[in-house]
């Protein structure tokens, strides 16, 4: 398995950031892929005092950052003599939040940024805003890991939007299957696919539908449209052991609802659906399953995707 080559984890003294960091190095020994230790510290400016207080603080800026680039380091050192095929740096920047972390990916071509979820998951939201808006601006892969996840991930949820007449779909499903079906023989996983379908022939035709009958052979029809759209993505991961499934419905309740039946460790979804959409927002289908979901995410962007930070 190679499909990442150069992984950036984010340090933030984040719960669980040990379990985290130990899957980081688990996919880069296995990639053979560079893993950057990245941190940032907040830089203190007050342009309103006088000049040689600003130096104080400036010193005092750079002497937190020397001092955090040596901790990590040292964890850096740490890792390469437990691991000596390991090939690990530390870089710490000044700045704080989701922007340095952003700039470091496009200026050092990081694919796969990883970090601990900030919050423990459980009560409330598991994921910071940090960690939503790296899933919204970050042009690479976000893999963001639950504090609690164990060394191991029982099942993976790889959840894939297409469209039986819109081929703009087919690609980032792809790639959600190559990137999730590696990880789940990596981690020992059970792969579970799922597609959501939605019948919405009652809302275009305004009602006029009456006949029971002609409803239903409406559904027949974009269920096996589906299906097949389904299938025809599947065969070409026929070397794969997944378990498919095509459930109607709005995708971001299914999602969530699959998710927590079957007890999954890991969701992959892309988190927009098409090409050229601002970097600020992200799809409604992400924000539903991202909003309750409990459990370790990765997620995609489509190709053609622009980040609105400038490097």
């Amino acid at each position: 398995m190679r499909i990442f080559r150069n992984i950036l984890f984010v340090a933030d003294r984040s719960a669980g950031e040990r379990a985290a960091l130990a899957r980081a190095v688990r996919l880069a020994l296995v990639n053979d892929a560079p893993l950057t230790l990245f941190d940032t510290v907040e830089a203190e400016a007050y342009p309103y005092l006088d000049p040689p207080i600003q130096r104080t603080v400036r010193m005092s800026n750079r002497s937190r950052l020397e001092r955090r680039a040596g901790e990590l380091a040292q964890l850096g050192g740490e890792l390469a003599r437990e691991n000596p095929r390991l090939r690990v740096e530390a870089k710490v920047r000044l700045g704080r939040g989701d922007i340095p972390i952003v700039r470091a990916v496009l200026r050092r071509g990081h694919d796969l940024v990883m970090k601990a979820a900030r919050h423990p998951g459980g009560l409330g939201r598991l994921f910071s805003r940090v960690d939503l808006k790296l899933m919204r601006k970050c042009p690479c892969p976000v893999y963001i890991v639950r504090p609690t996840s164990g060394p191991r991930f029982g099942r993976i949820l790889a959840a894939v939007d297409l469209h039986p007449t819109d081929p703009e779909t087919e690609p980032l499903a792809r790639r959600i299957l190559e990137l999730a079906g590696p990880l789940a023989r990596e981690e020992g996983s059970e792969l579970h696919v799922l597609h959501a379908w939605r019948l919405l022939a009652e809302v275009q035709f305004g009602g006029r539908m009456t006949d029971t009958e002609e409803v239903n052979e409406v559904a027949r029809q974009m269920e096996a449209a589906h299906r097949a759209a389904l299938d025809d993505l599947l065969a070409d991961f026929a070397d794969e052991a997944v378990t498919a499934h095509l459930v109607e419905g709005r995708a971001g309740d299914v999602i969530g609802e699959a998710a927590r039946r079957l007890e999954v460790d890991l969701i992959v979804i892309g988190t927009l659906g098409r090409t050229g959409v601002s970097g600020f927002l992200i799809g409604n289908t992400a924000e539903r399953v991202l909003d309750s979901a409990d459990c370790s995410v990765l997620t995609l962007k489509p190709e053609g995707f622009e980040t609105p930070v400038q490097a």
